[in-house]
């Protein structure tokens, strides 16, 4: 039985994954403009440690810096953002959420593992990207450092995953969530590391950025593997990642209850 239900999923991935490659130019574009932008941010710091005459800031230098976002560029395409919200409040919208519910497959499945083809395109392009970073830039991560990288990207994308399954199902109160998304992609591109690595913030301002979801989506796997912060660090901050992912997952878990139930009750 099970594994009569892991064949329709593998189905389901398969499918969305040729449809992504109908479009595939749109998804290598994306990821094409992702990656223009930690090349900016390269640029902007290489200009701030010259004119400035540092040579490390909160004892991470340049080299390290570059790192950092050269690891950013090939993460956000994979982490920043779920495609989930796009087909969640689409098909809220047009009421094809409702026919979901006498459906054998369970909806939420259905839903990621189409967001799951799109997910590989671009694991392909971060894999891609991450090596060569590891080459160019002649880092040796240990087994360790290794380890926890893989562990933090793998949270970060199930956060990523749940975020958008929350925020798609807001679809259904509000008339418009492209606000809602924005302002996330800015609290990821901000907050949680994508513009600033937030060791450079002030101590205090650290540490309370680190108890958000958001630097799992980009800080912590890119400061992990790039040597930012220590293996010991990045293993403290295990028990945060794992917190927010039980605690998205019962949000996420709640929300949908509710949506089925509004659906029975009133209809899509």
């Amino acid at each position: 039985m099970q594994t009569n239900k892991f064949i329709k999923y593998l189905a389901l991935f398969r499918i969305s994954f040729k449809d992504l490659l109908v479009w595939g130019w749109e998804a290598v574009l994306s990821s094409f403009m992702l990656m223009l932008y930690a090349v900016i941010a390269i640029i902007v710091w290489i200009a701030i440690y010259s004119f400035t005459g540092v040579k490390s800031i909160n004892g991470v230098d340049l080299t390290s810096t570059i790192i950092y976002f050269a690891i950013i560029s090939a993460l956000m395409p994979f982490l920043s953002w779920s495609n989930i919200v796009d087909r969640l409040s689409a098909d809220i919208r047009d009421g094809s959420i409702g026919s979901s519910l006498i459906r054998p497959m369970p909806y939420y499945f259905k839903i990621f593992f189409e967001d799951m083809s799109s997910g590989v395109f671009n694991l392909i392009i971060s894999i891609a990207v991450i090596t060569l970073v590891i080459y160019l830039g002649r880092l040796t991560p240990g087994a360790y450092v290794g380890a926890m990288f893989v562990f933090y990207f793998i949270i970060g994308f199930l956060i990523a995953e749940l975020l958008g399954f929350i925020v798609g199902s807001l679809a259904i109160y509000l008339t418009d969530i492209y606000g809602i998304m924005v302002s996330i992609n800015w609290m990821v591109t901000v907050i949680g590391g994508g513009m600033i690595p937030l060791v450079f913030f002030p101590a205090f301002i650290e540490k309370a950025l680190l108890l958000t979801p958001f630097p799992f989506l980009a800080f912590v796997p890119a400061a992990t593997l790039s040597g930012v912060i220590s293996i010991g660090e990045a293993f403290s901050l295990a028990v945060i990642g794992l917190a927010w992912l039980a605690a998205l997952a019962a949000i996420a878990y709640v929300m949908w209850m509710k949506l089925k139930t509004r659906i029975n009750a009133v209809g899509i």
